[in-house]
């Protein structure tokens, strides 16, 4: 199977990343592995994949970061990585239609949801009308008409 080996300076946690991709190698599956974390063999010394950190693997549909790069002899490393899954369901990601219960962007907020991190602004307003005649003069009395 081909496997692109690259560098990534892109957050974890961010869904479009900036990976330039340098190696391209073909590779084997080790016996014991599995597509959210594989173990591939790769015939190539260390020194080709220094500073690597990202790879794809079209076969599988994902790309993955690496996380380990190990010498099993000068020919051969066995690389180990985990499943980026921001990057291998962007598409799918932004095509998905849902409610948002936190948004980044301060200002987005639906105040209409109920959340405990939004610290609501109440306002009293108060407005005061003269010239009721139905109540009795020299007597206190006082509406409440209340909205919301």
């Amino acid at each position: 199977m081909n496997i692109s080996f690259g560098v990534t300076r892109s957050e974890k946690r961010q869904l479009d990343k900036s990976v330039s991709y340098s190696v391209s190698l073909s590779g084997t599956l080790r016996n014991e592995t599995n597509v959210v974390n594989p173990t591939i063999l790769v015939e190539a010394n260390v020194s080709t994949l220094a500073g690597c950190n990202y790879m794809s693997i079209p076969a599988f549909h994902r790309q993955y970061f690496i996380t380990d790069i190990r010498a099993v002899s000068d020919d051969l490393c066995e690389v180990s990585g985990h499943c980026d899954v921001l990057s291998t369901y962007a598409s799918d990601i932004r095509n998905n239609t849902a409610i948002v219960a936190r948004s980044a962007t301060q200002g987005n907020w639906n105040l209409l949801m109920n959340d405990n991190q939004i610290k609501l602004n109440t306002n009293k307003k108060i407005i005061v009308k003269k010239g009721f005649t139905a109540f009795p003069k020299n007597q206190f009395s006082m509406i409440l008409i209340t909205l919301g």
